[in-house]
């Protein structure tokens, strides 16, 4: 299990001026061998819901590819079994976050449908803080997962 180090870097970053997705992504993934700079420009698409298309929370998309960084393998006899841990913490994680937030797709978290909203904040800096509570939860969640 990761300490508060990991939400804290996360909620920082996302002040900072990084969307959500390459906010966790550069926390969490660290740890698990991934460069902050490779994180930071994976991460860049995902936010608002994807592309601004407010989707998949970024933060939801990011702790499944942080998930898949500590439960998967590159091992092709190994695949198929931690294929199968990997989605099932990925599940355990939507489940919490939707528990908490009712929601994964941006757009409803937002309380606003459409791409307008998701778009905006991420040409705003995310200062918004319902998703840096998101970011938050995601991180809290994920820490106790990994």
């Amino acid at each position: 299990m990761h300490d508060n180090g990991e939400m804290d870097t996360a909620v920082k970053l996302f002040g900072q001026g990084f969307n959500c997705a390459q906010a966790l992504l550069a926390a969490y993934g660290g740890p698990l061998g991934l460069q902050r700079k490779v994180a930071l420009r994976l991460g860049l698409a995902l936010g608002g819901g994807l592309a601004g298309t407010a989707q998949v929370c970024g933060a939801v998309t990011a702790a499944a590819m942080v998930l898949g960084l500590r439960y998967g393998s590159d091992d092709a006899k190994k695949v198929l079994v931690s294929r199968a841990e990997a989605e099932k913490k990925t599940v355990e994680f939507m489940e919490a976050f939707k528990q908490r937030h009712g929601s994964l797709v941006c757009a409803d978290l937002l309380g606003r449908t459409g791409r307008i909203r998701a778009g905006l904040l991420c040409l705003v800096g995310r200062r918004d803080k319902q998703c840096v509570g998101f970011v938050r939860d995601a991180a809290e969640i994920l820490g106790g997962m990994l």
